[in-house]
């Protein structure tokens, strides 16, 4: 089994189809997740269907001016230049382009800029905002990713308490179990490691799949003493960790309506706690045993039975690698760290360290054997007392320098964890309850905040996997983990730290351990819900047996880039917004010639002669005008889209005599005209002695063709 978080593999179980995602509301938050290849295809699709919608608007917006600039009266060139323009330019880049030529007019008509730069202005704006448009359709999705929705199918609680929920669960499983947590906690240290620190942490690949990369929180460094000023080392300069309301929504990914929303907020406060007078050195009396360094800072629970709880927590006396004859690092293990921790559910806190609303936990740190190349002045890992007998070297040409050692055995925190329920729908002033332990936060009375039902269940469930998690007690990880929780490990190179800590080393170790139980929330609510993250540990996971836990486990977010998630509601703007301008452009026309045509307009002359101009000004009406105009051919569909001749009419040449004024020839002249290499040649009907001459390309009589009166080639068999 991998020990990533992070990894977006496509492991996860996603919902793909419609639904509503509760960050933005229930119109905007609807959305719609596909695979990235469909998801390639459906924004393709938009990008082409904004720039035939920005088509449809330009034609649109050419009827309408055409209509706006159309007159009966007598108007100059550029005026029809520019109505031919509006009929027949497709697009507004087009229009554009072809507006600036008719700039030429510049000095043949009246106000050539005041008729034309408008309407050219027009044409870019409409050209830029669509170009834009179709280039930014595709941000209704994200590229890099896209929040989706799990389906749940394999949703699971892993209870590490609470047995009674589900019978047995705990010691059925407690091998599989254990081993679940040593991976989970390993995974989230090296979360936290990556993605919540740093500016740019939590840009990262790896800080993938939770909806937010880091949690927030404050962190304050002169802080007071938790408990009983008398035992903490020092009256101020502690540790206060608080996190930020941490939303369910937001912040856990928990798709559900405000209704259902739950808020929790996590603080934690430590402090360097003092050891002389409640330590001491045990010396068993069976030789057997070791001796050993023993706290009392409260008796144990009893457990197992006839067990000595007379003290809190014990560590091997004076015993270390260093302390085998002849040590050096080649020739023996190297000297590391050791730590645990207890908490007031192993062990009944002393009045200095009481505390009724929250969790009481103590961290223990040694280092037996572990030297520092520089003295520290941390007081978690105080090191002054220069170590007998011990040098390091530098190469053989310089002397040894001095080691140091802790100047206590073991360092030891106290540490109070509390937790805080609010439902973030209230106001501010109403919507938290109190700080209090995580037992009582747990099993607070939900009545209070959520008077409906369904939330009360909905969040109870929340609350189960919160407690299911590595995050209660914050330091959790001391005890799956051991000494890989430990960041200051970075430092430690065959047996020695061989960097200058600095003076608050052990409020970082703190703030890395507080940002590691915020991961493991994070990954609480994903990892339940998305059900085992291998099959082996399947039978430790209880499976969902009433509405609300159902109802969560459909209701979990992340962020992956394999999927595409749209908003429905931009995609139904592009296409409603688009489909009007796409319809309009083909109706508009036939519609308002209808109405042009009902009798309350039919005698209206300047609309029938604007849309009489809007159909003559049509490329193909345009090019019949032409040819009628010059006598040729009869011509039906004057005012449609196709105009057409009688069957078998034959349509004019184009008369180049003059290259620099072509026209089309009258279809009454009597001559006709034909090329003759670079000259042109008029040949009168009649003229019976070039009537069969035929001229090739290269401007050469070629005696063997024939040629009509029209100048076109002509077989023996057809008639001239």
């Amino acid at each position: 089994m991998s020990a990533t978080v992070s990894s977006d593999n496509g492991s996860y179980d996603v919902y793909l189809g419609f639904w509503t995602n509760w960050s933005s509301g229930s119109v905007k938050g609807a959305t719609l997740t596909t695979t990235r290849d469909n998801g390639g295809l459906l924004i393709a699709f938009i990008a082409l269907y904004v720039s035939a919608s920005g088509r449809s608007f330009w034609r649109l917006s050419c009827f309408v001016l055409h209509r706006l600039f159309s007159t009966h009266k007598s108007m100059d060139g550029l005026y029809h230049q520019r109505q031919v323009i509006l009929r027949n330019a497709d697009t507004a880049g087009q229009a554009t382009m072809t507006l600036l030529y008719a700039l030429k007019w510049r000095k043949k008509a009246t106000r050539p800029f005041r008729r034309i730069i408008p309407v050219m202005l027009y044409a870019i704006v409409i050209w830029a905002a669509f170009t834009v448009s179709g280039l930014f359709s595709s941000q209704i999705t994200s590229r890099s990713a896209n929040e989706v929705l799990l389906a749940g199918k394999n949703c699971g609680i892993l209870y590490t308490g609470f047995a009674e929920v589900v019978e047995d669960i705990w010691w059925k499983q407690k091998e599989l179990i254990d081993l679940y947590l040593t991976q989970r906690s390993n995974a989230y240290i090296s979360y936290a490691s990556q993605c919540y620190s740093g500016l740019n942490a939590e840009q990262s690949e790896k800080c993938r799949p939770y909806v937010k990369p880091r949690l927030k929180y404050t962190l304050v460094g002169n802080a007071s003493c938790p408990f009983d000023d008398r035992i903490c080392r020092v009256k101020s300069a502690n540790v206060l960790m608080e996190s930020a309301l941490l939303d369910s929504l937001e912040d856990f990914g928990l798709n559900t309506a405000n209704s259902q929303r739950f808020g929790l907020r996590v603080r934690s406060q430590c402090a360097p706690i003092v050891t002389e007078g409640f330590s001491s050195i045990y010396q068993p009396k069976n030789p057997q045993y070791s001796p050993s360094l023993r706290f009392y800072y409260g008796n144990a629970i009893e457990s197992p039975p006839n067990r000595n709880v007379s003290f809190t927590y014990q560590v091997p006396y004076n015993v270390s690698a260093r302390s085998i004859a002849d040590h050096t690092s080649r020739e023996a293990a190297n000297p590391d760290f050791a730590i645990g921790t207890v908490t007031d559910e192993t062990f009944t806190p002393i009045q200095q360290l009481r505390r009724t609303d929250g969790d009481v936990s103590l961290v223990f740190l040694s280092a037996p054997g572990v030297l520092f190349t520089k003295p520290s002045d941390d007081r978690w890992l105080g090191a002054h007392r220069v170590a007998p007998d011990v040098k390091i070297y530098y190469g053989t040409r310089r002397p040894g320098a001095d080691l140091y050692e802790l100047d206590n055995p073991v360092g030891v925190l106290g540490c109070v964890s509390q937790y805080q329920l609010c439902n973030p729908s209230l106001p501010i002033a109403s919507q938290c309850a109190p700080f209090s332990s995580a037992n009582d936060s747990y099993w607070e009375p939900s009545e209070k905040l959520w008077p409906n039902k369904d939330a009360q269940d909905f969040v109870k469930w929340g609350k189960n996997i919160v407690h299911a998690s590595l995050a209660i007690p914050f330091n959790t990880q001391y005890i799956t983990a051991g000494i890989t929780a430990l960041s200051l490990r970075e430092n430690l190179r065959s047996g020695a730290i061989n960097a200058k800590f600095p003076d608050n080393k052990w409020q970082l170790e703190m703030a890395h351990s507080f940002e590691t139980m915020l991961a493991s929330l994070q990954g609480a609510f994903l990892e339940n819900i998305n059900g085992p993250v291998s099959t082996e540990f399947a039978p430790a996971f209880a499976r969902p047996n009433d509405t609300a836990w159902r109802s969560i486990c459909k209701s979990q977010k992340i962020v992956s880039a394999l999927y595409y998630s749209f908003s429905v509601l931009g995609l139904a703007i592009i296409l409603v917004l688009g489909g009007i301008f796409i319809v309009l452009e083909n109706t508009i026309e036939p519609f308002v010639a209808w109405l042009d045509k009902r009798p309350a307009r039919s005698n209206d002359a300047r609309k029938t002669y604007a849309r009489l101009e809007w159909n003559s000004h049509a490329t193909l009406q345009l090019h019949r005008m032409a040819y009628e105009e010059a006598g040729h051919g009869t011509w039906h569909g004057c005012t449609g889209d196709m105009p057409v001749t009688l069957p078998g009419e034959k349509l004019g040449m184009l008369d180049v005599r003059d290259r620099n004024h072509p026209k089309i020839e009258r279809g009454a002249d009597k001559a006709r005209i034909v090329m003759m290499g670079r000259d042109m040649v008029s040949i009168e009907e009649g003229d019976d002695s070039r009537v069969n001459d035929k001229f090739d390309v290269d401007g050469k009589l070629d005696m063997d063709g024939k040629v009509d009166g029209n100048g076109r080639e002509v077989n023996d068999e057809e008639e001239v």
